[in-house]
């Protein structure tokens, strides 16, 4: 199973794993995505206080009735031109006629666009507001380039749905700002162009660089949206908000480097050995790991 990550920092919108503090300030709000406290206060810092809220609420009903009143207009004109040429299209000439016509296309054409520019201000009231930083690891940790390897059984597809992976990223993005980051991986080896083995722990990683964003699908959409269930479907002012999203995965075979800094453990899947001699050792990922891919 793919390591849960429960938490999120409210200022870098990247998904944490309990009892984890953020990368980039450790000072950093972070909330229980299951929570609904905690939902509120992401919310709160993706939209505004509750009050601000309200208010959009309101100007937003007042503006849907001014709409309305708007297009009740349209409609009531085209049905008078429509009603008074309905004589001229037997008794008229066709000139006269086809400018009712054209009146009748013209109120379908405003009850359209009316009805487009509802929908739109259902979407997103105001801007969402995204991540205030972008975490990253340390510089200073050593890079070690190589091939993934996993276990038999290990890559699973990734909760939203693709292909067998053993480590994904998923962002997502509303109206050019990001607005959840999750990186996790279900632990693999990596055989290090030097020879060296690289263990990587499951748990939370990062995967640099992100791939460019596309049109969010429902099945990603579904996924985020079950991260906060307090929040009801439908209503407005959602905890994490989404109309574009990007993937990457990392599968066996892959070549990656991988940044962390690195220590010895025991290996415990090392075949046995003789009591003298030295116990089995693999280099171990001590940080959260940066899987650098290629851009290509």
């Amino acid at each position: 199973r793919w390591p849960r990550l429960s938490l999120l920092c409210a200022q870098c919108r990247v998904a944490l794993a309990e009892g984890e503090l953020c990368d980039r300030d450790g000072k950093h709000p972070v909330v229980r995505l299951a929570d609904a406290r905690g939902v509120e206060d992401l919310r709160a810092h993706v939209w505004g206080p509750i009050e601000v809220r309200r208010a959009l609420v309101r100007a937003q009903r007042q503006a849907r009735t001014r709409r309305a009143a708007r297009l009740a207009n349209a409609m009531a004109a085209g049905a008078v031109v429509l009603a008074g040429t309905t004589a001229l299209f037997v008794f008229a000439t066709p000139l006269i006629a086809a400018v009712g016509f054209g009146g009748g296309v013209f109120a379908a054409a405003a009850f359209q666009r009316a009805r487009g520019l509802v929908h739109r201000s259902r979407r997103w009231p105001v801007r969402p507001r995204g991540a205030r930083a972008r975490p990253a690891g340390d510089p200073r940790d050593p890079v070690v380039a190589g091939t993934v390897t996993a276990t038999a059984g290990r890559a699973q597809p990734p909760p939203f749905g693709g292909p067998m992976c053993v480590a994904y990223g998923l962002w997502t993005w509303a109206a050019g700002e990001l607005t959840y980051c999750e990186q996790v991986t279900v632990g693999f080896d990596l055989a290090a162009d030097d020879g060296r083995r690289i263990r990587i722990p499951p748990g939370r990683c990062r995967i640099e660089p992100p791939p460019a964003p596309a049109a969010a699908r429902w099945t990603v959409v579904r996924y985020v949206a079950g991260r906060t269930p307090s929040h009801a479907a439908g209503a407005p002012f959602e905890p994490i908000p989404i109309d574009r999203f990007a993937v990457a995965a990392v599968r066996p075979g892959d070549r990656i480097a991988v940044r962390a800094r690195l220590r010895d453990v025991p290996d415990p899947t090392a075949p046995a050995s003789g009591y003298r001699d030295r116990p089995a050792t693999v280099e171990r990922a001590d940080t959260v790991p940066t899987l650098l891919r290629s851009r290509a």
